[in-house]
């Protein structure tokens, strides 16, 4: 399993929050004593019970909500989903190609970076899946517009058109690009992951 946008990752510490939220709220109540309390101790023992079960019920929903919104923001990719149904997946690649990617950060440039990534994904993809990709260049280059079975010579030619392309200094409409790999992927859109 990898994720596509693993900075969302740095969210999981914010599952500390309810557990601190829970902590905080179990302030200790000031007991007074009183003639008829001994009627009622019996009784406020199991509610108690209750409300403590409750407390932590509510604490772990609220933990699996932050988890939830965490995972759903950092997009797992699982290898071989779609495989047990016989169904394949559409994966569209969108590659800025732009030369802010030629950049060098940590001993390597943004474009090899995400030459590694676009790899370790395609990796990931059975043979029932299809790809393809597009650069952006102006409104956007298809380099495999018609959707490619996802065989290792597939995504070896897929990955060496990107690297013949490399960085370029030509500019990108974003809008229009996303749009067209929204377009493209909407016939079977059930499938697609963009």
């Amino acid at each position: 399993m990898t994720f596509l946008n693993l900075v969302f990752l740095w969210g999981l510490p914010l599952l500390s929050i309810p557990v601190a939220i829970h902590l905080l709220s179990r302030r200790r109540k000031e007991v007074v004593k009183w003639g008829a309390m001994q009627f009622l101790t019996t009784s406020s023992i199991r509610r108690r019970k209750i409300w403590r079960i409750d407390d932590l019920l509510l604490m772990l929903l609220r933990a699996l909500a932050v988890a939830a919104l965490v995972m759903a923001l950092a997009r797992p990719f699982w290898h071989g989903w779609g495989s047990a149904s016989g169904s394949g997946r559409d994966i569209v690649f969108v590659w800025d190609v732009s030369m802010s990617m030629g950049r060098t950060m940590q001993g390597e440039t943004l474009f090899d970076h995400l030459l590694n990534r676009t790899e370790e994904i395609l990796s990931y993809a059975s043979e029932s899946d299809t790809i393809r990709g597009m650069v952006t260049i102006g409104r956007g280059e298809w380099l495999s517009a018609d959707p490619a079975a996802a065989t290792d010579e597939n995504k070896r030619q897929l990955l060496e058109k990107l690297k013949k392309v490399g960085t370029t200094e030509s500019s990108a409409d974003w809008h229009a690009c996303l749009n067209s790999a929204v377009r493209l992927a909407l016939p079977s859109a059930a499938n697609a992951r963009l």
